[in-house]
């Protein structure tokens, strides 16, 4: 993962712009993800798709020293995912900077695994056919989850650097206008 790391060096502001730029990774497999289940006999789990460790370190590797990703987002999991911001190790960071968020969207047609038990890592997991809706101001982050019919079954902002997630307001939609921050102080969200 030699050409990640050299990317990732490579994020810096544009001259003369303050704010710095969101860092997105994407791929297929998730290197974090709800525990995935396609089918139980005699109580077992059987298929699905846990954390990818081998891949994880190669992350690991390929990030030491460097900023991290503001969030990674897979699929390869029949399922919806939403982590708590997370350190390189895959522990939850509830304070300062640095966390990661990992979206694992892989609710796009093909049959859908249950979740196993509860991982502290999640904010939110869920066996739903979905999509991710993300909108990025400078500052802020906000993402919904909506379901095959139509309906937000997830929502949220965060400031960027921040390891501190927001609800949104339930009557506040997708399409409408965002304010330039998510949060109007460390609690309350703007909107």
């Amino acid at each position: 993962l030699l050409w990640l790391r050299s990317a990732m060096a490579q994020w810096l502001p544009a001259p003369g712009e303050t704010h710095r730029i969101w860092k997105l990774l994407t791929m297929h497999h998730p290197p974090r993800t709800p525990r995935g289940c396609a089918c139980r006999v005699f109580g077992k789990c059987i298929g699905g798709h846990g954390d990818e460790h081998a891949l994880d370190q190669q992350l690991q590797q390929a990030l030491e020293g460097l900023e991290p990703p503001d969030m990674v987002f897979a699929g390869h999991n029949h399922c919806y995912g939403r982590s708590h911001p997370l350190d390189l190790k895959g522990n939850p960071v509830k304070e300062g900077q640095g966390g990661v968020r990992y979206f694992v969207t892989g609710g796009g047609g093909a049959p859908l695994y249950g979740i196993e038990g509860g991982d502290p890592r999640l904010a939110k997991a869920e066996s739903i056919y979905h999509f991710v809706y993300m909108r990025l101001t400078a500052s802020a982050a906000f993402y919904w989850t909506i379901d095959a019919n139509g309906r937000v079954r997830d929502s949220g902002c965060f400031e960027k650097g921040s390891n501190v997630d927001l609800p949104l307001a339930p009557d506040f939609r997708y399409d409408d206008a965002l304010p330039p921050r998510c949060a109007v102080d460390a609690s309350q969200p703007a909107v």
